[in-house]
């Protein structure tokens, strides 16, 4: 039997995703307008062909449409803050003075907060069913900034490339905690998992934003037991104590959790010079015992700086770490505790 001509060009298309239609997944196609074919496979990974955008929804429903040679800014483009109104979008959802035609079942899969709300009856049956009558988000949940960037995430666009999601960088933290505020306000974790994981990765970093990323850390599901641990070591080692501004933000508990490993640090150095020999002077340094005491002086100093004593503005933002010393002439090659012993604290 010769091949519809339909499904000859869909098995062209699909052949490049590696795509094999069996009895039991038949593709079952459907033209609702010229530019696209609706299938039904196996749930996949979205794809970018050539030629076609392949998007999924959760139920496995794909839609392969053509990609014009010059790209339609009105479609998919989460790339501005503006009207987003997606093709075949069926829930229409108002974020400050923005309209954005979206996907129930799409929405519901990565919300918690829109899966209980869209299942709820609601008043005016009509709510949310076009443009002229939306459903409003309190500007108190998301900012349609923060929406827009939440949109980009669970359609997988960024800015205009299916499949692709961003690189997350501790550098830009100030920019995403808005995102992290409406991922939980709008019971997003998939989505609160991937930028907390993207800033847990970007190891190095860390240390610039301890404070910030320990407070995320916690009121997260998510283990993060590496990122939790970079900035515990980091506030545990830091010359200056917690102020009482990082106190309230932390919270008494995570609070407590730092203060302790600080003491348990300083009493350490305090009182066991026999640390003195996690600190190795450079091979060629012909005094190792008095570059060893003189450099276990120093971080000691650094310990019982006086944090209570008058400041100056430059002493109030030191975020220095006590093994960040004049050295003396001594050069050594790892000044500091081993992270393991930190891990028994």
């Amino acid at each position: 039997m010769a091949d519809h001509p339909v499904d000859h060009s869909l098995r062209a298309v699909c052949g490049a995703a590696s795509y094999k239609a069996t009895s039991a997944w038949a593709p079952r196609v459907y033209l609702p307008f010229n530019h696209v074919l609706l299938i039904r496979v196996p749930p996949p990974t979205a794809i970018d062909l050539p030629s076609f955008y392949l998007l999924a929804s959760p139920g496995g429903e794909l839609s392969i449409v053509h990609k014009p040679k010059t790209l339609d800014n009105t479609y998919y483009d989460f790339s501005t803050i503006r009207d987003v109104l997606l093709p075949r979008g069926d829930v229409v959802i108002q974020v400050e003075s923005i309209l954005f035609r979206l996907h129930r079942d799409i929405l519901e899969t990565h919300s918690y907060f829109f899966r209980d709300m869209l299942s709820i009856p609601i008043l005016d049956a009509g709510e949310g069913a076009a443009d002229s009558n939306p459903l409003r988000l309190p500007r108190d949940l998301c900012s349609a900034q923060s929406f827009t960037r939440l949109c980009q995430f669970i359609y997988h666009v960024w800015p205009m490339e299916v499949g692709k999601l961003p690189t997350i960088r501790v550098k830009d933290f100030s920019a995403w905690e808005p995102v992290l505020e409406a991922t939980l306000a709008l019971q997003m974790p998939g989505i609160q998992r991937y930028i907390m994981s993207g800033f847990e990765a970007d190891e190095d970093n860390i240390p610039s934003q301890a404070i910030n990323l320990l407070g995320w850390a916690v009121r997260c599901d998510t283990p993060l037991e590496a990122l939790k641990f970079e900035c515990f070591r980091t506030l545990a080692y830091r010359r200056q104590a917690l102020s009482q501004e990082e106190g309230m933000f932390l919270g008494a508990k995570t609070t407590t959790t730092v203060m302790r490993i600080r003491e348990r640090i300083r009493s350490l150095f305090i009182f066991s010079e026999t640390l003195q020999k996690d600190i190795r002077p450079h091979g060629a340094c012909g005094t190792r015992a008095a570059c060893q005491k003189y450099i276990f002086q120093q971080i000691v100093k650094n310990l019982t700086m006086d944090t209570f004593g008058p400041e100056t503005p430059e002493d109030s933002q030191d975020n220095a770490d006590i093994f960040q010393i004049d050295s003396g002439g001594c050069i050594a090659t790892n000044v500091g505790l081993r992270l393991s012993r930190l891990h028994g604290l």
